[in-house]
């Protein structure tokens, strides 16, 4: 399962695909390594913005975050 679906499986809201090899997606969404899910221009786990594009590792699956990892952040986002 890759990012996108987990983001699909977790989300009962919209949310935006950003293709950071569009020359017409704004400069700073390409400084994201791929995936990355943020959450109001915050990443998921809280790593910080690179310097340019680049692939994303994460811990434990490695390419992707964790279902867990998606849904704490949702929940964070939306408690008061």
């Amino acid at each position: 399962m890759n990012a996108l679906e987990r983001v699909r499986r977790c989300m009962m809201i919209g949310f935006e695909e950003v293709d950071i090899m569009d020359p017409l997606t704004p400069e700073p969404l390409k400084r994201w390594g791929s995936p990355t899910i943020l959450i109001d221009g915050m990443d998921i786990t809280g790593a910080p913005q690179g310097a340019a594009c680049n692939c994303r590792i994460y811990p434990g699956d490695g390419n992707v975050p964790t279902i867990d990892e998606i849904v704490d952040a949702l929940v964070r986002r939306v408690k008061p």
